[in-house]
């Protein structure tokens, strides 16, 4: 029986000399009416046709088209509104005001098939030569890639030219972060707001200011002094939503203190007392739906932090680094930390919080003269040092602090 024909427009597929399949499909029309066909390629028949089914789906879509003639700037709008879809919308904002700001402006204007390697570093070093911050900088890079892999996935273009261009380097950034001192005279501070609950959640559990906006009262138990974090406000375009949080490290539990305890019940009592108890939410705007980021850091952060006499670099985030300081200074387990940050992994605490560990040291080798010392002392000097040990050197029988220098002095006359 004679194979039956293939309609206009549905794609050829043939056998190479070589033995590779191929797959040919119209994907548009030239300025003078000629044929654009899309080519793609395979070990076996049945990997072609699927190859092919795909291209026909990106046809129907939309998403395939003339690429000979597609600039880089059409191709990121489509990848912005089709390609992106499985990114929240908070990373989508972020991704198309970096487009719109920087890559459509410098490099919108060039053929998407012809985008190479030297482009994106005059790109890269034209953001730098800018004055544009290196975070943006790494927006930037991260944004351009991703639309790239994108064009290749859907074989607009068969390599990516951003392979082997190094991303830019984060800066270093040096944490704020409070001491006991400062954390008492916030506290003290907030006690004279609608706000203190919120604020003794931030220093005593570490809470990011989304997930302390998303709190809800049913995800508190007061009697068991424990919370849930099951959600978190994104804020988009001055828009407001509650959503789950991105990862499922960052849904956990949380122990509460006594402190934390009795802040909620208090401000449970004014909710009642001022009428705003139907609110699901345990910190909401004054009518009761999702309080606005901008609007808490303009109008309750910014006055808390001067009325307590705080650095003005102190972000409402750096509580939270305050609360992870606090607990790996006084040789809390890193795993805790970690566990109750809704960090990833150990290591994401450990290089954020690297400050802490020198002065975690002394304390961590302190461990071998408690557990290799020997059990009787031979001496009763005791040596002025800066460790939190002392030693006893020989040959005194009275105890007396001494320094150092004197030690070995009196060392050096025994001996001789």
């Amino acid at each position: 029986m004679a194979r039956k024909k293939r309609g206009n427009h549905e794609g050829s597929v043939f056998k190479r000399s070589d033995g590779q399949w191929c797959a040919t499909i119209v994907v548009g029309y030239s300025a003078t009416g000629k044929r654009q066909r899309k080519t793609v390629y395979a070990a076996t028949k049945t990997a072609v046709l699927e190859r092919l089914d795909e291209l026909k789906n990106q046809r129907r879509s939309g998403c395939l088209q003339d690429v000979s003639k597609t600039t880089v700037a059409e191709w990121l709008n489509h990848w912005l509104e089709i390609g992106s879809t499985t990114k929240s919308r908070k990373t989508i904002d972020r991704y198309r005001c970096v487009v719109n700001k920087h890559l459509t402006p410098r490099i919108g204007g060039l053929r998407l098939t012809k985008l190479a390697k030297p482009h994106i570093r005059e790109l890269m070093a034209g953001l730098a030569k800018d004055g544009i911050s290196t975070a943006t900088q790494r927006q930037a890079y991260v944004t351009i890639k991703a639309a790239l892999n994108a064009a290749i996935v859907d074989d607009v273009i068969s390599k990516n030219p951003m392979a082997g261009i190094t991303k830019p380097r984060a800066e270093k950034r040096d944490y704020v972060w409070l001491d006991a001192e400062q954390a008492k005279r916030l506290l003290e501070h907030s006690a004279e707001t609608d706000w203190h609950a919120m604020i003794v959640l931030a220093v005593t559990t570490g809470m990011r200011l989304g997930e302390l906006f998303g709190l809800r009262w049913k995800s508190i138990d007061l009697n068991a002094a424990r919370l849930e974090v099951t959600h978190t406000v994104e804020d988009v375009g001055g828009v407001c939503r509650l959503k789950e949080p991105k990862t499922e490290t960052s849904r956990r539990s949380i122990p509460l203190t006594e402190m934390a305890v009795d802040a909620l019940v208090d401000h449970r009592k004014k909710q009642v007392a001022k009428g705003k108890a139907g609110s699901e939410l345990v910190f909401p705007n004054k009518r009761g739906g999702l309080m606005k980021r901008g609007n808490f850091q303009h109008f309750v952060w910014k006055n808390l932090r001067k009325a307590a006499e705080l650095p003005e670099t102190l972000r409402f985030h750096d509580l939270r680094h305050s609360f992870a300081s606090m607990l790996l200074s006084s040789g809390e387990n890193v795993k805790v930390i970690s566990e109750l940050l809704g960090h990833h992994s150990v290591e994401i605490t450990l290089k954020i919080y690297s400050h802490c560990i020198p002065s975690m040291k002394p304390a961590a080798v302190s461990v071998f003269d408690r557990v290799l010392a020997p059990e009787t002392e031979p001496t009763g000097y005791k040596v002025a040092t800066n460790r939190p040990e002392t030693r006893i050197a020989a040959g005194i029988t009275k105890p007396e602090t001494i320094s150092l220098n004197r030690l070995t002095a009196t060392l050096v006359e025994h001996r001789a």
